[in-house]
């Protein structure tokens, strides 16, 4: 993991990270001590890690509770390039929009392929800010998510044994996701 940049504001440091092609932003206490909550942040679809809701509760978090929070960018959006599926995905449900039609069908197809890309990214980025003085490996790690970081957050927490709870809210219904979701055995808040 490789810090890019550091600022503080408010009791609050943000530091943005790359670890190898993943670009992420991890919001502390500047008074952080070894294993405070740990909450994983995923984004909606079309946003990046540093969407103002998902900074809003990040530093909600950090600054009310003392927890540690990390969003990265999931493939495809933010300071990561788009491949072609991508590209395809997100002009399809532009034009579904110009014309009136259903997006359902096609952000659950695009948010299915991101989370496939995004659920093994996340481990590895876990055992990097773990291994920071001021998370560790004791801290207790949640993970939160919106619509596409839903579908993301239900696929990792069913295979991801260190995260011991989780927040979800909007997202479309899915039969796979559903199928993950039955796997999901942490307790979990559906808003």
């Amino acid at each position: 993991m490789q810090f890019t940049s550091e600022a503080s504001s408010n009791g609050v440091i943000e530091r943005h990270f790359t670890l190898g092609e993943i670009t992420g932003v991890l919001w502390s206490p500047i008074s952080g001590t070894s294993g405070s909550p740990l909450l994983l942040a995923g984004h909606s679809g079309g946003m990046h890690k540093k969407a103002p809701g998902l900074v809003a509760g990040a530093l909600h978090s950090v600054t009310n509770y003392g927890f540690s929070v990390a969003a990265i960018d999931a493939p495809g959006h933010g300071d990561r390039p788009r491949n072609l599926r991508d590209q395809q995905c997100a002009d399809a449900i532009h034009q579904a929009r110009a014309m009136g039609e259903p997006i359902a069908s096609i952000v659950i197809d695009y948010s299915n392929s991101v989370a496939e890309r995004a659920v093994p990214e996340w481990p590895s980025t876990l055992d990097a800010l773990q291994a920071l003085p001021e998370i560790g490996f004791h801290a207790p790690i949640g993970y939160a998510g919106m619509t596409m970081g839903v579908v993301t957050g239900v696929m990792l927490t069913a295979a991801e044994p260190r995260i011991v709870a989780a927040s979800f809210g909007a997202v479309f219904d899915d039969a796979s996701l559903i199928e993950a979701a039955r796997k999901v055995t942490i307790p979990v808040e559906y808003r």
